[in-house]
């Protein structure tokens, strides 16, 4: 399947890769998924990393994405795309607009994790680094 998405510090943080030619059915599988994951815990906000690095192709036509997503996860917390397509990220971007997301966009996913425990004071870089090894 050209997503995967999982835990990658319990309760915090979600895992997005994504790879090869990605559908819109992609998109929403991940969409559904991960706000099924982030309304089933308390945490006040869930964070999501989602790696583009492997991506061949995307659906481009931003007309798809328009009335393909509901609401956000009540906790949602900050969307942080990893990877340097543009088109990707741009198209993201947009999405994340419609749906009122924090976004934004960095090329490795060593400074997505730094992003989050600036600002994020219930993730401890600890966490964080105890949980690198299982992305290699």
């Amino acid at each position: 399947m050209p997503v995967e998405i999982n835990w990658l510090i319990e309760n915090h943080i979600m895992f997005a890769r994504y790879s090869g030619k990605v559908t819109l059915e992609d998109v929403q599988y991940q969409y559904v998924t991960g706000k099924e994951m982030s309304e089933s815990v308390d945490t006040p906000l869930v964070h999501l990393i989602a790696d583009i690095s492997d991506v061949e192709s995307f659906p481009i036509r931003l007309a798809t994405y328009k009335g393909a997503y509901g609401e956000k996860a009540r906790n949602a917390g900050w969307v942080i795309l990893v990877g340097d397509n543009k088109l990707v990220r741009m198209i993201s971007a947009v999405v994340s607009n419609w749906m009122k997301l924090r976004f934004t966009y960095v090329n490795t996913l060593d400074k997505a994790l730094e992003f989050i425990v600036a600002r994020d004071t219930s993730i401890s870089e600890e966490m964080v680094n105890t949980q690198k090894e299982m992305l290699k």
